[in-house]
């Protein structure tokens, strides 16, 4: 696996850091993926994916989104899917190039968001998240989700919840 260099974006007072993963040279150029991780995560959730497009000529660069791995936390109220969208157009100006987004989860919604209010990307790739969302199925998740706020107290009390959840699967 390729070695990405580290770089920082400031925007809003916040150093924003990042995974520049470079094509090797012998190989045709692709143009630029972002890759923007899901809440929860950070940019290395998509490292062996950077270094796999970087091997096939493409220009990677993993982000971490404000208040994720080793970017800045913003104030309380900076962190609305505004201020994030805002970030990547601030980023994806600074780059030279239209780049291909990929998002998982919170980083689809604002590569979605961001793209269709500033067109800054030659292709969206969504993972984990739809421009359409079911309401019954996101109220489904939504309700399992806070019923367990807590966790669990045991492994086993984790696997039953999750299959009286998703009874269809082993």
């Amino acid at each position: 696996m390729s070695t990405p260099t580290p770089v920082t974006y400031r925007r809003a007072g916040l150093s924003l850091a990042g995974d520049h993963w470079s094509a090797p040279p012998a190989t045709s150029p692709r143009g630029t993926a972002v890759l923007l991780h899901g809440a929860g995560q950070t940019r290395h959730s998509w490292r062996h994916t950077a270094a796999r497009l970087a091997g096939h000529g493409w220009t990677a660069l993993t982000l971490d989104a404000r208040g994720h791995g080793d970017s800045d936390w913003a104030r309380p109220r900076d962190y609305t899917i505004d201020h994030l969208v805002d970030d990547l157009v601030h980023i994806t100006g600074s780059l030279g190039d239209t780049p291909v987004l990929v998002g998982a989860s919170l980083g689809g919604i604002t590569a979605l968001l961001a793209h269709a209010d500033h067109t800054l990307a030659r292709a969206l790739v969504l993972v984990d998240i739809a421009p359409r969302i079911n309401p019954g199925g996101a109220a489904r998740i939504l309700d399992f989700m806070t019923r367990h706020r807590d966790g669990f107290a045991t492994l086993n009390e984790a696997a039953a919840a999750i299959t009286a959840y998703n009874p269809h699967r082993p």
